[in-house]
């Protein structure tokens, strides 16, 4: 699940980086990173060209970003956010399909 993912990502296994690690790592803002590992080590190089991005990549991470959208709007706990203050969330995901929260 994405979660395993997100502790693979952050072990370093996959040759990539991100724009949202100096707001997670120095600015200690939570957030949401959505990355491709497919030619990761050419992020943010000389050789970092829009012919490298897989078809349908930048499509799926839309969806992807407008789902989420639409399930924290549509969440409890923008109701009353205070009332979820403590805790660290986890959100993963079902084969792709489906996307669950736990905090």
């Amino acid at each position: 699940g994405a979660s395993l993912a997100d502790d693979i990502f952050k072990s370093g296994i996959i040759p990539s980086d991100t724009d949202y690690k100096i707001f997670r790592d120095f600015a200690h803002i939570p957030g949401l990173d959505i990355a491709y590992i497919t030619n990761g080590y050419i992020y943010h190089t000389t050789h970092d060209k829009s012919e490298y991005i897989p078809n349908g990549s930048i499509l799926r991470g839309g969806l992807n970003v407008l789902a989420l959208t639409k399930a924290l709007l549509n969440s409890e706990g923008l109701k009353s956010p205070l009332d979820n203050a403590t805790g660290t969330p986890v959100f993963f995901d079902i084969l792709g399909l489906y996307t669950f929260s736990m905090a």
